[in-house]
């Protein structure tokens, strides 16, 4: 059945891509900002449960479940979805997905070597197998009803080889194999990089122009804003408040 387009801006949900250094604060600020400014929510843990340790100092408002591989993440979307189903979810985190992907392609890998009559694993077959996996988590979270966000470690790597895939870059998020690197970020509307200022405050670098990491704060339309999910999401409304205003004057 055909859907009217009035519903997609009345189901608008964040799908938020959230990059930055180890030990930013990612997983508390997104936590403790997502609870404070929507509810309860539930949160995909890819790491050690331990880093959820402040966040839960700070608020009581969502539950979790620790994922070490598919069978466990499958039960992990599973959960969100019922739970934004019931209405006991208002928010998804996934966190960190770098680690589940890093898990995911070395079981390719290590499937692929078991499976090859030379030992050896077949990057033919497993890198397109990893591609497959790995976009299809963030496409199954964005059918459901909540606001998702993703958190992924950035790190920058070393000298890159010619005839190979940047690691770095614009439209590019490190620490993810293959060409994933390059279409992951492409399946989020927002991507923001987090960082920790001299003074201790964290803020997100926002960017409309799909332009992030350390260097991102000389590009054009660049701005800080606090690293608040709140306040991201006055910012999302109040963007579409001026579209709207734009376009009932140019009908006038």
């Amino acid at each position: 059945m055909a859907q009217l387009a009035t519903s997609i801006e009345r189901e608008a949900f964040l799908r938020v891509l959230l990059m930055g250094y180890s030990k930013t604060g990612k997983t508390t600020s997104t936590v403790v900002s997502l609870a404070n400014a929507v509810g309860n929510g539930y949160v995909i843990c890819c790491g050690d449960k331990s880093s959820l340790t402040p966040a839960a100092r700070r608020t009581k408002k969502f539950s979790f479940d620790v994922v070490r591989d598919e069978n466990d993440m499958e039960a992990g979307i599973k959960e969100l979805r019922r739970g934004a189903k019931e209405g006991e979810y208002k928010w998804g985190f996934v966190d960190d997905f770098s680690l589940y992907a890093s898990w995911l392609e070395g079981a390719l890998r290590d499937q692929s070597a078991a499976t090859n009559k030379s030992g050896e694993a077949d990057g033919r077959r497993y890198w397109p197998e990893f591609k497959q996996r790995l976009l299809n988590i963030p496409r199954r979270l964005f059918d459901i009803k909540v606001h998702v966000v993703f958190a992924s470690h950035y790190l920058e790597s070393g000298p890159e080889i010619d005839g190979q895939r940047a690691k770095t870059g614009r439209g590019i998020m490190p620490m993810i194999g293959g060409s994933a690197r390059e279409e992951l970020p492409a399946l989020f509307p927002d991507v923001l990089f987090m960082e920790k200022e001299k003074d201790g405050r964290r803020v997100f670098q926002v960017n409309p122009e799909g332009v992030w990491g350390p260097g991102a704060r000389s590009a054009d339309g660049s701005h800080t804003i606090d690293a608040d999910f709140g306040a991201f999401l006055k910012l999302a409304n109040d963007t579409v408040s001026q579209e709207k205003g734009v376009k009932a004057a140019s009908k006038r």
